[in-house]
């Protein structure tokens, strides 16, 4: 038996005393739940999702966009390329951008994307806010955030191509929060929801 279990950050507080407890009274039963934070029970195997690799960006691209605009004909995959390296090859950014055809020509579209959040919006009837627009995606995984997480997420801006913990707890600060864990608690808590990498 498969159990999949979709979006599990929503209630990732209670994975303990449920599939925690579920571990153990199915243990042939296989968990697969999707989630920005790991549930951390015992036995969990965690398989981080990483963008598409770019030839499969591309490819992605140019399924949706023909199947939003059938008759479009892709000339080279230079555009292409670069709309994917853009949208730093996500799979939702990709889908979202690719249901623009209908309305922009490629090059327009990839024009556009210096307002990529004005651009990347419009997804498939049905879906929730989180799936229809990028900045919805976007909020999301802010408001699942603890105040001391926002504030150390926004002050880790300030680095660019990356930083080590030391840097961090240099420049993080939190103390304005009397619940707020050490910075390196905050910063490991970042990495565990998949906001910093």
């Amino acid at each position: 038996t498969l159990i999949i279990l979709d979006n599990y950050e929503q209630v990732v507080q209670w994975a303990p005393d449920t599939v925690g407890v579920w571990l153990g009274l199915a243990p042939e039963a296989k968990f697969l739940a999707t989630s920005r934070e790991r549930l951390r029970v015992a036995g969990e195997k965690v398989m981080r999702l990483e963008p598409l690799p770019p030839v499969d960006a591309i490819e992605l691209f140019v399924q949706r966009a023909r199947s939003a605009q059938p008759e479009l004909e892709v000339k080279g995959s230079e555009i292409v390329g670069e709309i994917v390296k853009r949208l730093d090859c996500l799979p939702l950014a990709i889908e979202l951008a690719a249901a623009r055809v209908q309305l922009l020509p490629i090059e327009e579209l990839l024009k556009r994307l210096s307002s990529r959040f004005d651009v990347l919006r419009g997804g498939r009837r049905g879906d929730s806010s989180r799936q229809a627009t990028l900045r919805g995606a976007l909020d999301w995984s802010w408001e699942l955030l603890e105040p001391w997480e926002q504030d150390a997420l926004t002050q880790c801006a300030v680095f660019h191509g990356g930083f080590f913990l030391e840097a961090a707890e240099r420049v993080v600060v939190t103390s304005d929060y009397s619940q707020a864990p050490p910075v390196m608690d905050v910063v490991s808590s970042l990495l565990d929801k998949s906001l910093l990498r």
